[in-house]
Parts: structure tokens; sequence; C-alpha cells
């Protein structure tokens, strides 16, 4: 229990930061996770870990325009990964969900449970249903952020560890 308290702690206070503008090591903006390479620091046979934030900011969209890049064909994901949480900050819009999800050889699957939007403010996902299989990412993944309607507005941020 105290792991789970202090894994919180972390993640909030990481969130913290990058919305206060702060310039960490191991944290990304989502239109620079081409930083993230194959030679970036993997856990270690120990367990040891860096774990970074790859964040990602939207604006209400065009109608229908419900996904939010995180990994995509363009800039897929480059390494394998392991998403250890995700935490969404609301900051408009309309009520609904954002769900992170993957594609995998041509599959989409939830990697999280849909965040709850119906307020403001900072929303961290419960993970129920994920396994270790499922926020796994292999290398040339796609990620998305998926909003039940386009005039959400905020951001989302992923915590992330490399791994193998």
């Amino acid at each position: 229990m105290k792991i789970e308290r202090l894994t919180t702690h972390i993640a909030q206070r990481t969130f913290e930061l990058l919305r206060r503008g702060a310039n960490l090591i191991g944290a990304i903006d989502g239109s620079y996770v081409g930083h993230v390479t194959a030679t970036y620091p993997a856990v270690t046979g120990d367990g040891l870990g860096r774990i970074f934030a790859i964040r990602r900011a939207f604006a209400a969209g065009a109608p229908g325009a419900t996904d939010v890049p995180i990994f995509d064909a363009t800039h897929p994901c480059p390494c394998d990964l392991r998403i250890t949480d995700v935490l969404a900050y609301i900051s408009g819009g309309a009520a609904g969900t954002l769900t992170l999800i993957k594609t995998h050889l041509g599959a989409p699957t939830n990697v999280s449970d849909a965040i709850a939007t119906a307020a403001l403010g900072v929303k961290r996902t419960n993970f129920t249903t994920a396994t270790v299989a499922i926020t796994t990412l292999a290398k040339g993944d796609l990620l998305t952020a998926q909003r039940s309607d386009n005039g959400l507005v905020g951001e989302v941020i992923v915590l992330c560890e490399k791994v193998g």
C-alpha cells in the first residue's frame, strides 16, 4: 500500500511540474516523442528503470476528430515500453471520457479504462482491466488517447518505462 501511495504522489508531482512548464529530465512533450530511442535507458535486471512522461495537449477538434495521437504512423513507438500510469488534465469542453488505445499489428486494444471527464481537473486511470501484456507497447505500435467528444480540452500524460 505504501508503494501505491508513493507512485501516486510521484505521478501527481510530475504532472504538476509539467503543467508549470518544468523541464524535467525524462519529460517528453508529445511532439518530440522521437527523443525516446532504442538507446534510452531500460529497466535493469534488478527491476530498476527510469520512468519518463510523454505529454500531449489537445484542443477542441473538428467534428468527428476525437483521436489525440501520441505515437502515430509517422512517429510510431520507437522501442518496447511499459505504460505505468495515465493522467489527464481536463481544462474545458464537454463531459465524456478519455481512453488510451494501442494498435498492435493493426488490432486496437484499450490500454486504460475510460477516464471520466465530467469535472475539470486532474484525473487518473484505474487500470482495472489492464495486464502487463496490455500495457506494454512493442516497437512500431501506435498509441492514441481517444476522446468520447471532440470538444474536450486538456492534456494527457503517459508515464512509461523502457523495457527490453
